[in-house]
């Protein structure tokens, strides 16, 4: 027998102090970050420790829980814009920009040693260079979105765990486009996204089992910008949440979404912003960073509602703070950038921070504000079938909403618990507690006081 009770809410920490994970004292930029299913932080970056300005070369560090190990050079000669993922099989993988070749190279971790890199695009006639990846879950397959030189187009293609497909042109256009990302939603669709330097716009395309559906042009929040850096990830409706940056006086940083019937685009700041980045949670909940005024900023969206930020995630004397990556967990925000030391040397480290999954309670106010949310104690029990290992108990969010009604507007609050053994293991309890009516108790789990339980 398990018995959960609640007795009142909990505000979560937020960003940790940035920690400096590269130690080279030297230009340490371009950082990747990626999470697998073990819980386990990985980064790379470039960095030119050994070789000055001349190049850049691939370094590799991972965090298992313990700490960051020391970085590991991965590839020595010229390499710039690299970026990792890890499979299904926890392998790690990157590419990189090989300045030699003007090739994609591509290296994975079998778990002894890395492989010897490879170049990956071969088979199209031009330079090419700014990779992207997304994995596929259910398939394990690694997705790769880049751009090339000659006709600047955007291309993709996939590792199937033995072999690369053939690339596919994207664009397929007389425009100059580059900068592309991608995201694989649950039912295996390829979502990618791109801006071109003639219209200074951005395009999206999503292939399915049919192939590849229409182009897309995304319209910018303001005629005649420049909408630039365009970032991409997907929620469990398998729809495209982008991220760009709008270049006009004063810049943009702004956010669209497609929720099934149309696009709702949204101006997330405003000032000297720019490059941001996405992820979405398992809650359907949009994380974005970006950088304004060389700091870092976070924010997070529910819809078109923002329901937290923006904060500075990097608030100790931010020297010239840029190109962040950001990943999501269940239970963490994970954020990593470049950045120089205090006072500042010329030079770049990288850093990492991160936060719990926010309780987002505090958007509307302090907590002893809200007397009327406090109720009495209240308490469900449930058994097991079999012998149960141990469980931890995690509460993963809290979020207040205003829902409107017929009566008006009625604010309900929403407790999501996760009952948790092993990382494909979990139990979740859904509440649903309206405010309005403290003298209720607090008895309902869900629909008919049950409770779902998925494995």
């Amino acid at each position: 027998m398990i018995l959960i009770s609640f007795l009142s809410l909990q505000i979560l920490s937020s960003w940790t102090e940035p920690l400096n994970i590269s130690n080279t004292d030297s230009m340490s930029l371009y950082p990747e970050i990626c999470v697998d299913k073990r819980g386990w932080v990985h980064c790379v970056f470039q960095d030119n420790t050994r070789t000055g300005y001349n190049y850049f070369e691939l370094l590799y560090t991972y965090n298992d829980g313990t700490g960051w190990i020391e970085p590991i050079y991965v590839y020595e000669n010229p390499s710039y814009y690299p970026v990792v993922i890890v499979d299904t099989l926890n392998r790690v993988h990157i590419a990189w920009d090989d300045l030699d070749s003007g090739r994609i190279k591509w290296t994975y971790f079998d778990g002894d040693t890395w492989t010897e890199p490879v170049s990956v695009t071969s088979d199209v006639p031009y330079q090419c260079g700014a990779a992207r990846f997304s994995l596929d879950p259910f398939t394990g397959y690694i997705h790769m979105v880049f751009c090339s030189g000659g006709e600047y187009e955007i291309w993709y293609k996939f590792f199937d765990g033995t072999s690369w497909s053939p690339a596919e042109n994207v664009s397929s256009d007389t425009a100059t486009s580059s900068w592309a990302d991608i995201a694989v939603d649950k039912m295996g669709r390829v979502h990618i996204v791109w801006m071109d330097y003639e219209t200074y716009d951005v395009f999206y395309r999503m292939k399915d089992e049919n192939g590849w559906g229409e182009v897309i042009h995304l319209q910018p929040y303001t005629p005649s910008t420049q909408s630039c850096d365009p970032k991409i990830a997907v929620d469990l409706n398998n729809n495209p949440h982008i991220v760009w940056e709008e270049r006009t006086s004063p810049e943009y940083v702004i956010y669209t979404y497609f929720d099934g019937s149309g696009w709702n685009i949204i101006k997330v700041d405003s000032g000297e912003v720019g490059l941001p980045v996405i992820a979405m949670d398992m809650y359907d909940r949009a994380h974005i960073i970006y950088f304004k005024d060389y700091k870092l900023y976070y924010v997070c969206y529910d819809g078109t509602t923002k329901i937290r930020g923006p904060e500075m995630i990097n608030p100790s004397d931010p020297v010239n703070a840029l190109i962040p990556a950001i990943a999501v967990d269940n239970q963490y925000i994970h954020c990593v950038f470049s950045e120089g030391k205090t006072p500042y040397n010329g030079t770049n480290e990288i850093w990492y921070s991160y936060r719990e999954m926010p309780s987002f309670i505090e958007e509307y106010g302090r907590l002893e504000d809200y007397s009327s949310m406090v109720y009495d104690e209240f308490s469900f029990s449930f058994s097991l079938d079999k012998i149960s290992p141990k469980f931890k108990i995690y509460c993963n969010y809290i979020i207040l909403r205003s829902v409107k009604t017929s009566h008006g507007y009625v604010r309900n609050i929403f407790f999501a618990f996760e009952l948790q053994s092993t990382p494909f293991r979990r139990i979740h309890i859904y509440s649903w507690l309206n405010p309005y009516y403290s003298a209720l108790p607090v008895n309902k789990i869900g629909d008919n006081n049950s409770f779902n339980i998925m494995f």
